[in-house]
């Protein structure tokens, strides 16, 4: 969250820690299902985006990522172009 707040948008982890890609989910429900999987009783954040139709069209969708729901993986080359809207904080009971 740090990182997109200060770098404005979504990129790969500078320092290489993550993959060279991004999956975004395709709604609300299973963001937050994967949020409570990865984070459980931590507090996590969901960032909504807008991404153009014409780059989902071209990149790699599963409709069933790690039995949750659809997914759709963001090379780096695009993710300049991936706008994030709006954070919705989760804090766990």
């Amino acid at each position: 969250m740090e990182d997109i707040r200060a770098y404005g948008g979504f990129r790969i982890c500078p320092s290489g820690c993550s993959m060279e890609v991004k999956w975004f989910a395709e709604n609300l429900d299973d963001a937050m299902e994967w949020g409570n999987r990865f984070y459980g009783e931590q507090i996590f954040y969901v960032v909504t985006a807008s991404i153009p139709s014409e780059i989902a069209k071209e990149m790699f969708y599963n409709k069933n990522l790690d039995n949750i729901g659809s997914a759709i993986c963001i090379d780096e080359d695009f993710l300049d172009q991936i706008k994030p809207l709006k954070v919705i904080r989760i804090k766990r009971r």
